[in-house]
């Protein structure tokens, strides 16, 4: 998985659950095993949504199915410092 362009671990989580990607992808409400294979292949990442649904799926979150993207994106010093944590106890309202 080291050649991947998005590493996770969805393909780990589905074996130990025992999971075909046919059942996955069905419970996703997909039809194309192909769309779970490049996912788990890291060639291509799915949708927010998706990734939420394979975490209660697998009874993780997204960041431990995703987890080399999430330790990189808290070690990008282009980040840090563009954002006022001032404010975060602030609420959001539309």
């Amino acid at each position: 998985m080291e050649n991947s362009r998005y590493p996770n671990k969805l393909k780990l989580f589905r074996t130990c659950f025992g999971y075909s990607q046919k059942k996955v992808v069905t419970m996703l409400g997909l039809t194309d095993t192909s769309i779970l294979s490049r996912w788990e292949h890291g060639l291509t990442t799915p949708r927010l949504d998706h990734v939420f649904l394979l975490a209660r799926m697998y009874h993780s979150t997204p960041h431990e199915l995703f987890d080399c993207l999430w330790e990189a994106a808290g070690n990008e010093h282009s980040l840090s410092g563009q954002f006022d944590h001032s404010n975060s106890q602030q609420s959001f309202s539309p």
